[in-house]
């Protein structure tokens, strides 16, 4: 398909065959996560406490966000349910995610001014977006079954347990210092990242004429949340977030497309899902007001800018392209899904991807977004959000719009570089 193998996809120029790293210990291989790469080096240390078992509801001014000292928490005990305030001398940072930063900032009476009077919160600082900016990972799947069995691919998964010499191969591997072997790959461990106009050479730029269009005249705005999408500085910010992007889909080294790959068992089909990198819809986190210390209400919105069905309509045509390929053809590769008739019709096509599409790919971002205030931001470069003193939010909400890239090690990032901007404002 023309798509080249790329030696590094994590310095930025991300087109073609990725390898996709993994949160993974580099020796054992086993899962890792922040409890092992980061809590327990650091311990013990006479300033670092975690609280488990308890939700931090709120943050409390004592006077107005932008005068005096920081503010206190207030946090619940989820086996006795007691509150208790916690007092501040520095500095609060919120890192609780794109979905449960912004329900505290909401709780706190931080957020959009309409909403927090629906939901009875006095207002203590309008921020349209806090809550507001979702987006995430989707997309549908192509699917195609193969009418031999497909004795080239050696060795599957099954064969790990039914292939006792293979078997005995792989846990010995596993259990070495390092490990190696098939048991050290995760669900997914490569994938292709292709650009808009390496996938639509005909017609990307009458998609991003399309979008940049809309961004000018005005008529994005119409895409948005109703409960916002007439306020001036998310308008002001949705534009600019639509001309970078445009920007963004005409650069032939920038990945529109991402679709991960795994061996599949024989029978079953298989699937090369499309990862839509960079959607231009946005949706909404909010309070249930009906339970605000449960779970926040999501409201993906997926594709109601309609632009995005566009990308996705090029996306699964080009995935059909594998049908085409000699190593599929030598295997009798059997298209499942689209069709070739469904393929061919914009309309069928966009009633598929409507029905098949898996609307996150656990990947949401951007709900507090680094921004300036005049274009809907909640935080600035220093990580402070807008307009509140001894606050700030570290997580991935704070990003203005997805990154082509799985937010794990984007996380992370965001983590060590809050440190530093964190540290020198201290020092």
């Amino acid at each position: 398909m023309g798509i080249k193998p790329a030696k590094e996809c994590a310095n930025g120029n991300k087109q073609g065959v990725c390898w996709v790293p993994a949160s993974q210990h580099p020796v054992t291989a086993k899962r890792s996560h922040s409890g092992l790469g980061h809590y327990t080096n650091v311990l013990p240390r006479p300033n670092y406490d975690l609280l488990v078992q308890h939700q931090a509801i709120r943050v409390i001014y004592a006077h107005k966000p932008n005068q005096g000292g920081p503010p206190s928490v207030e946090v619940k005990s989820l086996t006795t349910g007691n509150t208790f305030n916690i007092s501040v001398k520095a500095e609060v940072i919120i890192s609780a995610g794109a979905f449960h930063t912004p329900t505290i900032l909401q709780r706190s009476g931080i957020g959009p001014a309409s909403f927090l009077a629906r939901a009875g919160i006095p207002l203590v600082l309008d921020l349209p977006g806090v809550g507001s900016n979702l987006q995430d990972h989707s997309g549908p799947p192509v699917t195609w079954n193969y009418s031999t069995t497909p004795y080239i691919f050696f060795p599957l998964p099954s064969q790990m347990t039914t292939n006792t010499t293979f078997k005995s191969a792989a846990t010995g591997a596993f259990a070495a210092n390092p490990a190696t072997g098939p048991y050290t790959l995760a669900g997914g461990n490569s994938a292709i990242y292709v650009s808009l106009p390496h996938l639509a050479p005909s017609h990307f730029r009458s998609i991003t004429h399309t979008i940049r269009q809309m961004a000018q005249n005005g008529s994005a705005s119409a895409y948005l949340p109703a409960d916002i999408r007439t306020n001036p500085a998310i308008i002001a910010g949705y534009k600019s977030q639509l001309l970078a992007l445009a920007s963004l889909l005409e650069n032939p080294a920038s990945p529109s497309l991402e679709t991960p790959w795994a061996t599949s068992e024989f029978p079953i089909g298989t699937t090369a899902w499309s990862f839509l990198l960079h959607p231009l819809s946005r949706g909404t986190v909010r309070l249930d007001l009906a339970s605000p210390l449960s779970q926040p209400i999501l409201d993906y919105r997926a594709a109601s800018n309609p632009v995005d069905l566009q990308i996705h309509l090029a996306h699964v045509r080009y995935l059909r392209n594998l049908f085409l390929t000699p190593t599929l053809a030598a295997q009798g590769a059997v298209e499942l899904g689209p069709g070739a008739a469904t393929a061919a019709d914009d309309a069928l096509l966009t009633d598929y991807i409507k029905t098949n599409s898996l609307l996150s790919f656990m990947h949401p971002c951007c709900t507090a977004a680094m921004m300036a205030r005049e274009e809907g931001g909640v935080v600035g470069r220093d990580l402070k959000v807008h307009g509140a003193r001894g606050l700030r939010v570290v997580d991935v909400s704070v990003l203005p719009f997805l990154p082509g890239a799985h937010l794990s090690a984007t996380a992370y990032a965001v983590g060590e570089k809050a440190a530093g901007i964190i540290g020198g404002d201290w020092r």
